[in-house]
């Protein structure tokens, strides 16, 4: 039997606990195992960021320990309370939850991660009974909170392997296969294309109503296979709190976007975040407007973002990109910057 604990809200300005650091390690080398490359991963304080929560969602980690730990204070949901900042002693734990709330659209989903500890963790696509039961006991807690929360459709990522099942306790347990995205790293060639610019999503006042719609049609045009999401109702108020947040969690983004007959039609997205290896930057999204497809604009943002995040930021040479499986353009534009495909994650959904 696994016994939950949760992880307390961090502590703004205080050091990384040992078990945060330990759910960083843990979830580090289970994706560098999985795609080869020594840069990905995720680090502590990017994990306290997001555990400190937003306007736009919350989120709790949770580890699931073999053996009870001594008298805690009671934390979320009733469980035992453990810090995630400010030290604190290391944690016997099987694996490792952590759940993501939105709060602005979806209030029916509960968004799940789950990591199993390094301690335990067998090699990509082998098994053990050891891990067998921490996914097991994994998926009953996303079950419980899934009641508590009255958040009744549970959607649960897992990254793996291409090509490699993932672990057949998740089907076992009523989820359902719901969409797939694939993971790949692109070489950041020498690029010239001449786009509109915006630095941390501050846009000029002329085209922030543009933007907001054009972000709004990405959403709803999303490839999204059997997830049940909503569609994000951006407004230029909702991209001014979207760049607060953006800095606040140390994040930086340039935006490549075109404009044709005063309307922008498509843009393109990269950014990085403090902590992070220097030498990596993050593709966002690219998006062109239905009836300017097929002309040449998706490349065109992409290019354009990408040459000038190599001005900005000349120490990076390599980006990292996550798209749908089924969307051919995207994939297209990456096999101009020679990707290499190294992950996919599927999300597994149970209403």
């Amino acid at each position: 039997m696994l016994h939950p604990v949760v992880l307390a809200r961090p502590t703004r300005g205080a050091g990384a606990s040992s078990a945060l650091n330990q759910y960083a390690f843990s979830g580090t080398l289970a994706v560098q195992d999985i795609t080869c490359d020594f840069t990905s991963g995720t680090s502590a304080s990017r994990v306290a960021t997001r555990l400190s929560g937003s306007a736009e969602s919350d989120a709790f980690l949770f580890a699931l320990c073999t053996t009870p730990v001594g008298p805690r204070q009671t934390g979320a949901f009733g469980f035992p309370e453990i810090p995630s900042t400010g030290g604190g002693p290391d944690v016997d734990a099987s694996a490792w939850v952590f759940i993501s709330l939105p709060l602005l659209e979806d209030l029916r989903v509960l968004e799940a991660n789950i990591t199993l500890d390094a301690s335990i963790a067998p090699l990509p696509g082998e098994w053990s009974e050891e891990a067998s039961d921490a996914w097991e006991a994994s998926l009953s807690l996303v079950d419980d909170l899934s009641a508590k929360l009255q958040r009744h459709i549970r959607q649960v990522w897992v990254t793996h392997s291409p090509g490699v099942a993932c672990p057949r306790e998740i089907e076992s347990a009523g989820y359902r296969r719901a969409f797939t995205e694939l993971q790949a790293k692109v070489r950041l060639a020498d690029a010239v294309a001449q786009a509109h610019l915006a630095y941390d999503l501050k846009f000029p006042d002329s085209v922030a109503h543009e933007m907001a719609t054009l972000y709004t049609a990405a959403s709803a045009g999303l490839p999204r296979g059997e997830l049940i999401l909503d569609t994000i109702a951006w407004s230029p108020q909702r991209i001014i709190d979207a760049s607060k947040r953006l800095r606040d969690k140390g994040g930086e983004q340039i935006t490549a976007y075109d404009v044709v007959g005063g309307h922008v039609v498509a843009f393109s997205e990269v950014m990085r975040f403090a902590g992070a290896e220097e030498s990596v930057i993050e593709l966002g999204a690219t998006y062109v407007l239905d009836g300017f497809r097929g002309r040449g604009f998706g490349r065109k943002v992409m290019m354009a973002a990408i040459q000038e995040a190599r001005k900005r930021w000349p120490e990076v040479s390599v980006g990292y990109t996550s798209y749908p499986a089924a969307s051919k353009e995207i994939s297209h534009l990456n096999k101009e910057l020679g990707e290499e495909v190294i992950s996919a994650t599927t999300a597994w959904q149970k209403l």
